[in-house]
């Protein structure tokens, strides 16, 4: 009887143990959490505390006997709570992290680091009020046993005080993937008289700055991008956003002029001291010192590493032939970046035949590689040995083969645009007019074709093509490649990634989806809601519509260079993230989009009738 009582007497000292903390003792097949201190039970011990925002309340705690409390005052005051080393058994493969808020934290970020730099998804808080919002996160545990792992919570300003609680690290917990791609956020220089970025230089293999204008405004935001610190054409992507791939989308009026019939220009997206995907743009063959526009979508994909400053990515320019001007006007139409994250494999915790995610399939430029028809019925390019084989994310795969094209592995039923971005033009033709048209297949049917129109003695280069494809069932390996025909003149439909234009592909899935099982407290911790997307085919004239999709939407009629965009009442609820449009019409100079409120968008063109592609995208 003596050793029942001691028995008893060990089983009601576990009690002290908090709820938690004793539920995992009972149970040895519970996952480990490495935080070394969860909620401070006896005191704020394991805990990097600079700036001495950190302490213990008994008051009403969350779990067990205290809670933390953190009452930052100022900008980049840390928390640091730190982890033991993770064992060798979860090296490559997913981890999470988790915690439990009170208060208003809409001040405050939280991510995981390893050895110092940031690995997960970076959350900006909520304000709860007096309820308890669970936040959590996947990440890769990484590749080393001493990375010193840590939880932080970080401030962006005089935040208000909140309490913390059931911090955990360790083993993936979650049922659901918070790894998909999403919208990063916008950036949009509205259209300024007198702003105009130029530079003189010339050069075919480097783009240079061009000079701050002070005409420019500052942009708006949405989502995580900031502002440059001077009026230059770019974004940031600020401090502690995670590592990985991000795919930027930039439309605007991009101009060369030139005093030879040889002039073209180059354009490049630059940042962490790299020249990110150098493109072409402007007509190489025409009168001298004319002026050629793009159509206004310049697509690239970075690769960029978390830091603890603000990156700077800006639009670089050069001319290729003799006393050129390069320039990004926005007298007329806005310049609009629009920045998606694509995540990597190790932040993905289910299955990819599963899960609706984005792709990237890049293919840098290079010489020689040119594919090229004269095909009067629409036909797939041969294969270019002297073309690169592309660099993929995402849901995405390279061809068999070196041809203009992508494969994604798995998709699910629903709809999804691809789009294109390259150098893709009709050669000069002899006979007169010369028109290609384009389209983007999936070796069934066509996503929309889009026309090339190249005039003798002037030149055009369109940059983009898309299509929308919808699936009423799951698809394995859906290859995904440009197709062309010669329409009119004796020339030659090209795409040229070589030596001055990469040829991206982005796959972006419209209709939203989740496998389940579903559990919103993993997949969306931090989040108000979830993003909605609305596309169609825009049919700008004086009696608009839309040729396909636009359900949700109402096209208002031309009105000079533009068209307005109505959305359906509850539809978004609040002014949209971002809103892309690529042309389909063959003659216009440059597009672009806009959305002043949650019902409101407008579309930018040319003084006459045009179709295009848009998509708007912003919270449910």
């Amino acid at each position: 009887m003596k050793y029942l009582l001691l028995l008893f007497a060990g089983a009601v000292s576990a009690g002290s143990l908090r709820t938690s903390d004793a539920q995992q003792h009972l149970n040895a097949n519970a996952p480990r959490n490495y935080i070394l201190n969860s909620g401070a039970e006896k005191n704020t011990l394991n805990v990097t505390d600079a700036s001495a925002i950190v302490t213990r309340s008994t008051s009403s705690p969350m779990i067990g006997d205290a809670s933390f409390v953190i009452d930052a005052t100022a900008t980049s005051q840390l928390a640091v709570f730190q982890a033991s080393d993770l064992q060798g058994g979860l090296l490559g493969q997913s981890c999470e992290w988790q915690a439990n808020i009170i208060g208003d934290a809409s001040l405050y970020t939280m991510y995981a680091t390893l050895a110092g730099n940031t690995v997960s998804d970076v959350i900006t808080g909520i304000n709860s009020g007096t309820n308890s919002q669970p936040y959590s996160l996947i990440f890769p545990c990484g590749a080393s046993t001493t990375d010193d792992p840590a939880f932080v919570i970080a401030s962006t300003g005089n935040a208000a005080s909140i309490k913390v609680d059931g911090i955990y690290l360790g083993r993936v917990l979650s049922l659901g993937t918070t790894a998909q791609a999403y919208d990063f956020g916008s950036a949009t220089y509205a259209a300024t008289a007198s702003c105009e970025w130029s530079n003189t230089t010339e050069s075919t293999t480097t783009p240079a700055a061009f000079p701050v204008d002070s005409d420019c405004p500052t942009p708006t935001l949405t989502g995580r991008v900031t502002a440059p610190a001077t009026k230059l054409p770019g974004f940031n992507i600020p401090a502690g956003s995670p590592s990985g791939t991000y795919a930027v989308t930039a439309t605007g009026a991009f101009r060369t002029n030139r005093a030879a019939t040889s002039g073209r220009s180059i354009i490049s997206l630059f940042g962490n001291s790299v020249h990110n995907n150098i493109q072409y743009f402007g007509g190489s063959i025409g009168s001298a010192t004319s002026a050629n526009f793009d159509h206004g979508n310049l697509v690239f994909s970075i690769a960029h590493t978390a830091s603890s400053t603000d990156t700077l990515y800006e639009l670089r320019g050069a001319g290729t032939a003799a006393s050129p001007t390069t320039s990004i006007i926005t007298d007329v139409n806005p310049l609009e970046f629009n920045i998606t994250y694509f995540p990597s494999s190790s932040q993905i915790t289910v299955r990819g035949d599963t899960t609706d995610l984005g792709g990237i399939a890049f293919s840098a430029a290079t010489t020689s590689c040119a594919w090229s028809t004269t095909s009067a019925t629409m036909a797939a390019f041969g294969v270019d040995a002297d073309c690169t084989v592309p660099t993929v994310s995402g849901n995405a795969t390279a061809p068999a083969t070196k041809i203009p094209a992508f494969i994604a592995p798995s998709l699910r039923a629903g709809r999804y645009r691809v789009d294109a971005f390259s150098r893709i033009y009709g050669s000069q033709s002899s006979s007169g007019s010369q028109t290609c048209t384009y389209e983007i297949w999936d070796g069934t049917t066509s996503g929309g074709k889009v026309g090339s129109g190249t005039q003798l003695n002037t030149g055009s280069s369109p940059a983009s093509v898309a299509g929308v494809f919808t699936y009423s069932s799951n698809k394995t390996n859906v290859q995904f490649e440009i197709r062309a025909e010669r329409t009119s003149g004796n020339g030659t439909c090209f795409i040229d990634a070589g030596p001055s234009s990469d040829l991206t592909f982005l796959l972006t899935p419209l209709t939203q989806a989740m496998p389940a099982p579903f559990i919103p407290s993993s997949v969306f911790s931090g989040f108000t809601g979830i993003e909605k997307v609305y596309s169609g085919e825009l049919n700008c004239d004086a009696s608009s519509t839309f040729n396909r999709g636009g359900s949700g939407l109402t096209a208002g009629n031309r009105s000079t260079t533009s068209c307005g965009i109505t959305v359906e009442s509850g539809g978004f609820s609040a002014q949209p993230w971002s809103c892309s449009v690529t042309v389909k019409s063959a003659t216009v100079q440059a597009m672009g989009c806009v959305c002043s409120s949650a019902t409101s968008c407008t579309v930018y063109g040319p003084n006459a009738d045009y179709d295009a592609f848009i998509t708007i995208r912003g919270p449910k």
